[in-house]
């Protein structure tokens, strides 16, 4: 079985319920193309529903259903209306062929019959973990070759830096796999590096983007920088804006986001199920997306 093969889910942000009654486990995180990918959900409380597994290959929602037998973006459980307990194997697939890159694996149980993109329908927590596959040691962070990123404590397969979840570093801001500090891409920090603020420019796109800039540089519409709505819509975008479909940045319009400066725009997309958005229609309504907008405007 191929996985292109490693393509299990993304079902939307992570809005959970305080119950953790199930987890994502595995032996590694980070994998070579001699080794084997593996993942197991682990119920410590028995549980009952339809079982979804699944993951994002360019922008669309690729799920692992009928057991892992097949590859669809249809909404087709892993395991339809059954019954877990302690250790459920999910699968155990080769690294061999499987393009360099991070594979972020989601897990949730449903209500039977119900829809895996309405939070309303889980039964506990959505459930994640990261895979970097075939990547070099440098990149991945794997130091002494144990499976896991030295930076990864609690062995998810995401950096304990990455809070947002996107398989990079906080500090890494073009996405290039290496902390912004690590000049030589070796792994660690430059020692010249360590001691300097992580804002300072990098490229000079950077630099522009920190030089000062004349008044009529934004719009008239441009919000002022002291609008509470900003934080506030930065914080809906930063939760609930996948970076496989957005980007951490929006400044790189990645899929058209930057149309969102237009609240109406944004609901629309959700009301016409645009890329899968409608799986923000219990989380962006109107008052959310006018704040949205609002962080848009301000960039």
């Amino acid at each position: 079985m191929k996985i292109t093969t490693l393509t299990a889910v993304i079902i939307g942000c992570s809005c959970i319920s305080p119950i953790v009654i199930a987890e994502l486990k595995t032996d590694r995180a980070v994998i070579n193309a001699d080794e084997t990918i593996s993942a197991s959900a682990n119920f410590s409380v028995a549980e009952s529903g339809d079982l979804y597994v699944a993951t994002k290959i360019n922008g669309q929602l690729i799920f692992f259903a009928n057991g892992g037998k097949e590859f669809t973006p249809k909404t087709i459980p892993f395991i339809r209306d059954g019954n877990y307990s302690g250790k459920v194997p999910l699968f155990n697939l080769s690294a061999q062929g499987v393009p360099a890159g991070r594979y972020p694996l989601y897990q949730v149980v449903t209500k039977p019959n119900s829809d895996p993109l309405d939070t309303k329908n889980w039964t506990g927590k959505l459930n994640s973990i990261n895979f970097m596959i075939n990547l070099p040691i440098s990149e991945s962070g794997d130091l002494d070759e144990d499976g896991f990123a030295e930076n990864d404590a609690n062995h998810d397969g995401f950096y304990d830096d990455d809070k947002n979840q996107d398989g990079f570093y906080d500090d890494d801001r073009d996405k290039d796999g290496y902390r912004d500090g690590d000049l030589n891409r070796d792994g660690e920090l430059n020692d010249d590096e360590e001691a300097e603020d992580n804002t300072t420019p990098k490229t000079p796109e950077d630099k522009e983007d920190t030089e000062p800039k004349e008044a009529d540089d934004k719009d008239d519409d441009t919000p002022s920088s002291t609008d509470p709505s900003i934080l506030q819509g930065q914080g809906f975008y930063n939760t609930c804006a996948d970076s496989a479909c957005h980007g951490a940045d929006p400044k790189a319009n990645q899929n058209r986001i930057l149309l969102g400066k237009d609240p109406a725009v944004i609901l629309k997309a959700i009301a016409a199920n645009t890329g899968g958005m409608e799986i923000l229609k219990n989380t962006i309504q109107a008052d959310s997306a006018e704040k949205v907008s609002v962080y848009l405007k301000s960039l």
